[in-house]
């Protein structure tokens, strides 16, 4: 009797591992969060064990808790009676973990031993989480190409395999992730939304607000910040629905540092007072730069350089002890800058090195020579390396080309060379002008003043105040199908994004044309067509 009893506990135990495995992926975090610690409490053998902590370490991270995510792994790993397929899989899921608490050292050793025991014990899974956790070290190493090798890899084991556990691991997050760090934006864009879309199909509807957040990301770096701004709209609310916050600090950055760029203060302060839990002790500590920048630019515009010069040395200092490059093409040269203007000539030498290191890793990379140009070329006023920066190839990351273009603009003016300064501050100011950068472009046009190119006024990039000419090309391919009778849903599949994207896009083109309905809209997309 007592031994058929145990039996039915066991199965009991094990069937409710499995509800729990379910409602992880599909995205019930605070039931599958409660049946995990009830579940827990029982003591339930080895291996239901390490299978429940596994799903309540990824439950605690998607909500946030990232240091309550560790410590449930490593008192799991603790258990010598663990059995290898069950470490193996907290191992690989640890280096996850320890790379978002940018402890690399310790995410680099997770992930190797984790391989060795998924070949040793051939699971697919172990595998390819553990190279994913590689393809995000090296990528806060520096070296770009080591972690697009790394994640197509990973990808390779779970493509052909969308029935199996291994999907959920979601490599083409990892390789998405890893090719906006080449430069290869339009592919970058094609794998995530591949992901959404196989995400959706089969049922791991947690990943949804990543892949849509890395979408932002890849809309921002391509200057196309309005859809940038949209589709990280659309990840919050994800995330909320969902409860999945991993990658908020990301998209909030992106949308504050748009916001603060177009010169809406307000906007971005109070996006700021709202995001302080994304900041606070163990959460995250990974994607945080251009929410540093967005509190430096506003502490400059104040006129408190110290303290924007704080702001970016302490991001700065964070990630460099953990030896992570971080976002340094876009802090680097902006530290540089502030550091030279406050004085700060030692520290402006040091970021320069290392943003020279870390391009060094990855010749074939042109935003990572261009960061180390401009570093270069504002620590020593050499115009010719910010020139070169400026010249390096078109459309590259255009924000940043632009950036160099003023840099390098002013630099000429004061040897002379007015002519070639003329011409970079034109290509800036149009790059400025169709994003609504106001703050950059104001710089620009303020250069161009001093070499006497005066310019007509301008108002406000149309946007910001509604008509069809303010709208983004996203806005308007949607606004004419609209206009051609599909509903969201087709929409979604017409342009392969998620239903999320399309009603934020539909929602920011009504409030733009001041249309209170799709009627009004698809009325006005057709006169148009």
């Amino acid at each position: 009797g007592t031994t058929a009893s145990n039996r039915k506990v066991n199965h009991l135990r094990a069937l409710s591992a499995e509800v729990i495995r379910s409602l992880l992926w599909s995205g019930r975090l605070a039931v599958a969060e409660d049946l995990s610690r009830e579940l827990l409490a029982t003591d339930p053998g080895p291996e239901i064990a390490g299978d429940v902590s596994y799903a309540l370490a990824r439950v605690l991270v998607y909500t946030g808790r990232l240091s309550e995510s560790i410590d449930v792994v490593e008192r799991a790993l603790a258990r010598e009676d663990l059995p290898d397929s069950q470490r193996a899989r907290l191992l690989a899921d640890l280096s996850l973990r320890r790379w978002a608490a940018l402890d690399l050292a310790g995410a680099e050793a997770a992930a190797n031993e984790a391989r060795r025991l998924g070949d040793m014990i051939d699971d697919n899974l172990v595998i390819c989480t553990a190279l994913c956790g590689l393809s995000w070290t090296a990528e806060l190493s520096g070296d770009p190409s080591s972690a697009v090798e790394l994640a197509r890899s990973a990808l390779a084991y779970a493509e052909g395999r969308v029935t199996e556990a291994v999907q959920r691991v979601q490599a083409r997050l990892y390789l998405g992730r890893a090719l906006l760090l080449v430069d290869e934006l339009d592919e970058s864009e094609r794998v995530l939304r591949e992901g959404g879309r196989l995400a959706e199909e089969t049922g791991t509807e947690w990943a949804l607000p990543l892949y849509v957040a890395l979408l932002s990301l890849q809309a921002y770096l391509a200057g196309r910040w309005d859809d940038a701004m949209a589709e990280a709209q659309t990840s919050l609310a994800l995330a909320d629905e969902l409860g999945i916050h991993v990658w908020s600090g990301l998209t909030t950055g992106i949308l504050a540092l748009v916001q603060v760029q177009r010169d809406e203060f307000r906007e971005a302060e109070e996006l700021l007072a709202t995001s302080e839990s994304i900041l606070a002790p163990g959460k995250p500590r990974v994607d945080l730069e251009r929410l540093a920048l967005t509190r430096a630019v506003l502490a400059e515009a104040r006129g408190d350089l110290d303290q924007a010069v704080s702001i970016l040395e302490q991001a700065w200092t964070t990630n460099a002890e953990a030896g992570s490059a971080g976002e340094y093409r876009e802090l680097g040269p902006e530290l540089v800058r502030l550091a030279l203007a406050g004085g700060r000539r030692e520290l402006a030498e040091s970021v320069t090195e290392s943003v020279f290191r870390v391009a060094g890793k990855s010749p074939g990379v042109v935003s990572s020579q261009r960061a180390a140009l401009r570093c270069r070329g504002l620590l020593d006023g050499d115009a010719d390396a910010l020139v070169d920066a400026a010249r390096l190839e078109a459309g590259v990351r255009p924000v940043e080309q632009a950036l160099a273009g003023v840099e390098a603009a002013e630099a000429l003016s004061g040897v002379g060379r007015s002519d070639e300064a003329i011409e970079l501050l034109r290509d800036a100011v149009e790059v400025f002008e169709r994003l609504g950068a106001a703050r950059p472009l104001a710089r620009a046009n303020a250069g161009l003043r001093q070499l006497g190119v005066r310019r007509g006024a301008r108002g406000k990039r149309s946007s910001a105040s509604g008509g069809w000419e303010g709208l983004s090309t996203s806005e308007r391919r949607v606004a004419e199908l609209v206009a051609e009778g599909l509903t969201n849903p087709q929409i979604a599949d017409r342009l392969f994004i998620s239903r999320r994207t399309v009603e934020t896009h539909v929602s920011h083109t009504l409030r733009k044309l001041g249309f209170s309905s799709r009627v009004q809209l698809a009325a006005e997309a057709a006169r148009r067509a």
